[in-house]
């Protein structure tokens, strides 16, 4: 399973997949040594998930270059992510709102809940995760490790592999070309949340203005070689757009705090 079909399943949104697959331009100036991430896919174990309960005020929601919301932080720094069925409840809410979370987190990423069941203040129900993900991911064993950059499960074997692969490439195509019509965008700021997923690994960022930042895979890898953590500065050159919930964008060179450069592949 790609890192599409991860986020997507597990309610991720991902947003953070769909910068998986992005190409960048190299027309931008340089700011400062450009370094080139490796893209060395790195051998994972098995994520073992635990049920986690807890509750809270929306500070922040955490936006994908399109518009869509992928998840919303809690005033207790906690990330609720999102997938396409709650993520339309998450437009109905405002910064402020309370709201109850049932979900899961792993070892690797605690402050991350996944496969979520949300509720407003009151108890009721306004959103639930997919049932089959929900299975997979509290299987004993825990979900296992794949060959793609997010792990995974493998998709199958002879024609319906294939017929599989060809439909996800279909898909990533469709979205490269949607995200290069976005307009070119600018952001820099102070982290306010670093966002990561199931196995610790970097996705993306919100700053301290709402900007929600998004990383594909090499970035990514970038991101976590340079311990990017809250507090510290970014300068990130990409494409997105304002939204209601606000500024978006993927990021095709990112300057880190130390003033190293690095450039999406």
């Amino acid at each position: 399973m790609n890192i599409r079909r991860i986020i997507l399943s597990l309610s991720l949104g991902t947003t953070l997949a769909l910068t998986g697959a992005i190409a960048s331009a190299q027309t931008i100036s340089d700011a400062g040594p450009v370094a080139q991430p490796s893209a060395q896919s790195v051998q994972r174990m098995p994520v073992t998930f635990s049920p986690t309960s807890l509750q809270g005020a929306i500070s922040r929601f955490v936006l994908g270059p399109m518009g869509r919301v992928h998840a919303v932080v809690l005033d207790s720094g906690k990330v609720v992510m999102l997938g396409r069925r709650s993520d339309r409840a998450a437009q109905s809410l405002g910064v402020g709102a309370r709201i109850q979370v049932s979900g899961y987190a792993s070892a690797q990423a605690p402050n991350t809940i996944l496969g979520a069941t949300i509720r407003d203040a009151s108890g009721n129900v306004l959103a639930q995760p997919n049932p089959r993900m929900i299975q997979r991911m509290t299987q004993p064993g825990g979900m296992q490790a794949g060959r793609h950059h997010g792990g995974g499960m493998r998709r199958g074997h002879g024609r319906h592999a294939e017929a599989q692969g060809a439909q996800g490439h279909g898909r990533r195509a469709a979205m490269q070309q949607r995200l290069a019509q976005l307009p070119q965008r600018n952001a820099s700021g102070t982290v306010s949340t670093v966002i990561v997923g199931p196995r610790g690994h970097i996705r993306g960022a919100v700053l301290q203005d709402g900007t929600s930042v998004m990383f594909n895979r090499q970035l990514a890898q970038a991101a976590t070689q340079q311990q990017l953590a809250a507090g510290q500065r970014l300068s990130i050159q990409g494409r997105g757009d304002q939204y209601a919930q606000g500024v978006a964008l993927v990021a095709e060179r990112v300057t880190f705090a130390n003033g190293t450069t690095v450039a999406a592949q």
